[in-house]
């Protein structure tokens, strides 16, 4: 495949018209500031990423931003603040979608969730969680879905699309003061900066970029919680480990986690630590898709070739730390 390479500006300039004609239709005076549009992104991805910036504009303004008089009333400028922008840092390019708006409602998506029997009456969930139910297939807190921001992308939609780009979607919003939808997206497709780690005999790559950091457990580390297996115990609270060679069915792997490492990714602010043997250094590896005669296999996200020519599969962090926080929820 030939990398093509294309600016993110056609792409930023046909938001800005969105911008306008959204707020026009909802009686909202917007302002609307760009950054960053000269970056340059595999073409693949900017075509695909289109439709989720869409939706969060969309979102920002008809949903995010209040009207003129509310604004005046909650001692803020008349006219709201829609930011795009987007940068390079750690390997990858990342753009936001920002509002000066009215934040997510926080008690409004716990009562729908609760009245959809996604959250039980008695949990009370932290913040991480409620951002999470937004990305619930279906989910919409949006009184009146209007033809405005209702095209049927719902945030479920836009999470997968840019998972499958590997790359991820993260939330922040403050009441009263807007919310922000970040992207983080791989420059190119083709290739990425990997670690490679053995679990039995069988290699696995594991993209750099989703790594927070690598440990070798001592046993007083080590905790079972019941119902929810095997913990790690760290400064930040309780980190769910995945065995990965069981997980995989790898014989002949090393099961005792004092023996091994757990290298702890996170995805929108969960973690899990993924148990492997040793890791064996890091490398550029060229992506291969499994084609179609493969059957999909839960936690991994494609095939690459290594450097001796062999093949490993790339592990998918964000479908790994998603099972290991379900295990014993449900």
């Amino acid at each position: 495949t030939s990398l093509r390479m294309v600016s993110l500006a056609p792409t930023f300039r046909r938001m800005a018209r969105l911008v306008r004609d959204v707020a026009a239709k909802a009686g909202k005076d917007v302002e609307f500031v760009v950054s960053g549009e000269d970056n340059e992104l595999d073409k693949v991805v900017v075509d695909r990423i289109s439709d989720p910036l869409i939706h969060a504009l969309r979102n920002a303004v008809d949903h995010g931003i209040e009207t003129p008089t509310e604004r005046v009333a909650a001692g803020k400028p008349a006219t709201g603040r829609v930011e795009l922008r987007a940068y390079h840092s750690g390997g990858a390019i990342h753009i936001e979608v920002s509002d000066d708006g009215r934040g997510l409602d926080t008690e409004r998506i716990v009562a729908q969730a609760r009245e959809r029997g996604i959250l039980g009456d008695d949990e009370t969930p932290d913040e991480r969680v409620i951002f999470d139910l937004v990305y619930t297939p279906g989910f919409s807190t949006a009184e009146t879905i209007t033809d405005v921001s209702g095209r049927g992308v719902g945030m479920d939609v836009v999470r997968r699309t840019v998972e499958e780009l590997r790359g991820r979607v993260e939330l922040a919003s403050s009441a009263g003061e807007g919310t922000t939808v970040g992207f983080r997206l791989p420059i190119t497709l083709a290739i990425i900066d990997g670690m490679t780690l053995r679990v039995g005999d069988e290699r696995y790559i594991l993209p750099l970029l989703a790594i927070e950091r690598s440990v070798r457990p001592t046993a007083e580390k080590l905790s079972t919680v019941q119902g929810r297996g095997q913990m790690l115990v760290d400064d930040d609270g309780l980190v769910p480990i995945v065995q990965l060679h069981s997980l995989f069915g790898t014989p002949a792997a090393e099961p005792d986690p004092t023996n091994a490492v757990v290298v702890i990714v996170r995805e929108n602010g969960a973690r899990a630590g993924l148990l492997a043997c040793e890791l064996l250094g890091q490398q550029q590896v060229v992506i291969k898709p499994l084609g179609d005669g493969l059957p999909e296999q839960p936690g991994i996200s494609g095939g690459a070739v290594m450097p001796d020519g062999r093949v490993g599969l790339i592990l998918d962090a964000a479908g790994l730390v998603r099972s290991a926080h379900q295990r014993g929820v449900n």
